[in-house]
């Protein structure tokens, strides 16, 4: 198998074709071998990321795959003996659930544990509260609403009307934690949704809607606010692109999520007509330029 990096859209695409072969035959040996070596390098990856940055990861792509491998069914595959060898090491991290990286070893013994055959003692309030919706419906069989959960997602009309609502209701009551955490919910989608996309189409994405979303936000003052573990954990990824200077590819699409985050003063960049695009630099001008001068 080519050494993909784990985090690549590449490796990623690879899990996808191979979950999806295993669900058409799951008797096919050699699509079992390769689901198999993938697993191992998932779970790798995953036992290197940091316990606080465990649901910011959750909720990325890396999160969406391991959903993908977590709902096939993989897990009632027999385990060969270096499989088994490592189920039962995740298993003496993850119990009790105090160890450090013992949730990340319990979310990895569950890509390992046939589904009758993992528990965990007061889930509800042991679990952190973005990993138990899943645990609970693949190993418990009960469905539970996620609280950080959307039911509308950019770059639909409902998202946008949504967060117009949601700001009007911010700006009436500046202190009410409901409409925070709301407000905050809806800004990581359109974060997370400037981050994923291609870099030809953030021109024409940032003229539709989306775009008066993104000044709503701006103008609220929301950026502000104390910024919580999710947040700190976002604008930490941000940073980290963003240092790399503006000849990444993604560059503006992780400028326009960083001005979701950053109070005017901030967010100052010396020569922004020349580096950043007009349709960019208007708000930029606005919002961050204009009122920290």
């Amino acid at each position: 198998m080519p050494a993909l990096a784990v985090d690549s859209p590449a490796f990623l695409n690879r899990l996808l074709g191979s979950v999806n072969l295993y669900m058409i035959d799951p008797s096919d040996r050699a699509i079992c071998a390769e689901l198999r070596q993938l697993r191992r390098r998932f779970a790798d990856h995953w036992l290197t990321i940091e316990e606080t940055s465990l649901e910011t990861v959750y909720q990325s792509d890396l999160g969406r795959g391991f959903k993908l491998l977590l709902n096939s069914g993989f897990q009632k595959e027999p385990l060969d003996s270096d499989d088994d060898a490592y189920k039962q090491a995740l298993t003496k991290v993850a119990v009790g659930l105090t160890a450090p990286k013992a949730i990340n070893a319990m979310m990895l013994a569950m890509l390992y544990f046939p589904t009758d055959k993992l528990r965990v003692q007061q889930a509800e309030q042991r679990l952190p509260a973005w990993l138990l919706p899943d645990y609970l419906r693949i190993f418990e069989g009960k469905q539970v609403a996620d609280p950080n959960a959307l039911d509308v997602q950019p770059p639909s009309q409902a998202f946008t009307d949504r967060l117009t609502a949601a700001i009007n209701r911010y700006q009436a009551n500046t202190s009410d934690a409901a409409t925070i955490a709301e407000v905050r919910r809806l800004r990581h989608a359109l974060t997370q949704y400037w981050i994923s996309l291609e870099p030809a189409q953030l021109q024409a994405t940032y003229a539709s809607p989306l775009g008066n979303a993104q000044r709503l936000i701006l103008g609220s003052g929301f950026a502000k606010l104390e910024k919580t573990p999710l947040d700190r954990d976002t604008f930490k990824q941000i940073s980290g692109v963003l240092a790399q200077g503006m000849a990444n590819p993604k560059a503006l699409n992780y400028f326009a999520a960083a001005m979701l985050y950053c109070a005017p003063a901030n967010l100052q960049v010396a020569d922004a007509a020349r580096i950043l695009p007009a349709w960019l630099l208007a708000d930029y001008n606005r919002f961050f330029a204009a009122v920290a001068a």
